[in-house]
């Protein structure tokens, strides 16, 4: 029993640390993934707010 338990311990500090560098990539990946989606989002709002202020702006210069 003591043997197998000897054995059992080293694979289960290599799965942990298998784990942890997959669960830190993962969440790189993600991290990545929602930023970009966030500079998309905001640059897409930005360039229609940019439009509309600029279309408003001309509106008024032409009344």
């Amino acid at each position: 029993m003591q043997q197998v338990l000897e054995r059992q311990i080293p694979l289960f500090y290599l799965a942990d640390d298998l784990l942890k560098g997959l669960h830190k990539s993962l969440l790189f990946q993600l991290g990545n993934a929602l930023k970009r989606l966030d500079q998309q989002v905001m640059g897409a709002y930005r360039r229609r707010r940019f439009t509309f202020s600029a279309c408003k702006a001309a509106i008024i210069a032409f009344k």
